[in-house]
């Protein structure tokens, strides 16, 4: 398991693929931080049932000011499949 992030990549498997990758960060939506919040709930929910379906240790998710802060602060993204 991974102790770190790639920003760059898909923050749930880490790999390149030929999908799109969704921003919520480059979204012209008002409400860019629901998706961060949205998905880092479920992270958390899919970390309490199996650590290990995670390709890195969750708690580097969390800078210190909480997960979906963190989320924002790096633009995650994530393939929509």
């Amino acid at each position: 398991m991974a102790k770190n992030i790639d920003w760059k990549k898909c923050v749930l498997c880490q790999k390149h693929k030929d999908d799109v990758l969704k921003c919520p960060a480059k979204s012209k939506r008002s409400d860019v931080g629901s998706g961060y919040k949205t998905l880092a709930l479920h992270l958390r929910q899919v970390f309490e049932l199996d650590s290990k379906l995670l390709p890195f240790d969750f708690e580097v998710l969390n800078d210190g000011d909480g997960v979906a802060e963190c989320l924002m602060s790096n633009n995650v993204c994530w393939h929509n499949s």
